[in-house]
């Protein structure tokens, strides 16, 4: 067998052999909250001032269908709302995923986040958990499945949804990487400074962290270095747990500090997927089921 057979066979099995399916499931149930939170808090509060008949939107892009009136607008609203619901909870995933795509797209596309790059970027990723079983365990349609007897437990599927992910996310990180050494002030170590003090995206611009540059700086440096080392050393093997371990920890100190929309909260959730599955199986096992019906059971049996 020649090199290149064995290559091809290699990426062949890197591409198409079966995968877990844990870490589908963690993606959807974490991402499908995080739209149900921004659909619900964040985009309700502009809603019909921005994408409402006679909206700020309408006087830059015409009136969108969904607000040719009242009636239609509230009940677009509802279906965007009924389809994050049920793609959370893997009810008719596929289905609702695809009803989830189709609305946020016509709904964002228009306004309230306009600068907001995660609005986009989620969308490759809703679309390989749509084309994956990310409803085949801890879903409502697992429920259904198993209690008509349909179909057995799903463990397993074909692997190129998550490589598209992991492609995906690796080149989100590349781009950035590019972005910061194309940057005088993240090559000084001067932009978490700014950031911390700026009036619109700094959570707390009115606290002096003049006396902390130095300690701002040095987290400017490492979330550099961590930007431009993922796209390489996610994949390795035995240094991509670590380096997801520094890029999460980076998102969460950049989401206590400042205010970017959902873009620490989707990446911290999509970087399950350079994880092993053994991880995604074991923070699913958190999930209560077994727990509540065995308090249930309990509950059940004690005098009254």
């Amino acid at each position: 067998m020649s090199r290149l057979t064995t290559l091809r066979h290699r990426l062949e099995a890197w591409w198409f052999d079966d995968v877990a399916i844990h870490p589908f499931v963690v993606c959807r149930i974490g991402l499908g909250l995080m739209l149900l939170h921004c659909y619900t808090v964040y985009f309700s509060e502009r809603l019909w001032d921005v994408f409402g008949p006679n909206g700020l939107a309408t006087f830059f892009y015409g009136t969108p269908w969904f607000a040719t009136s009242a009636g239609t607008f509230r009940l677009s609203y509802a279906l965007l709302l009924f389809a994050a619901l049920c793609f959370t909870f893997g009810f008719a995933t596929r289905i609702s995923g695809i009803l989830l795509i189709f609305l946020h797209h016509e709904f964002v596309q228009l306004g309230a986040m306009s600068t907001w790059g995660w609005k986009w970027e989620i969308l490759p990723f809703l679309n390989c958990l749509v084309f994956a079983p990310s409803g085949g365990a801890y879903s409502i349609d697992a429920w259904l499945q198993k209690r008509w007897g349909s179909q057995g437990a799903i463990e397993k599927t074909s692997g190129w949804p998550l490589r598209l992910m992991q492609w995906h996310l690796a080149a989100m990180y590349a781009a950035a990487a590019w972005q910061r050494l194309d940057d005088a002030n993240w090559l000084q170590g001067k932009m978490v400074f700014a950031a911390m003090n700026n009036l619109i995206f700094a959570r707390f611009p009115h606290v002096d962290w003049f006396a902390l540059k130095p300690v701002l700086e040095f987290f400017c440096h490492a979330t550099l270095i961590l930007e431009v080392a993922a796209p390489l050393l996610l994949w390795h093997k035995k240094g991509g747990p670590w380096i997801v371990l520094g890029l999460v920890l980076m998102h969460v100190g950049l989401e206590v500090s400042t205010m970017t929309g959902y873009w620490h909260c989707m990446l911290s959730i999509v970087l399950v997927c350079f994880l092993p599955a053994k991880f995604s199986q074991r923070l699913l096992e958190l999930i209560p089921t077994q727990w509540s019906r065995a308090v249930w059971r309990k509950r059940r049996t004690q005098p009254g």
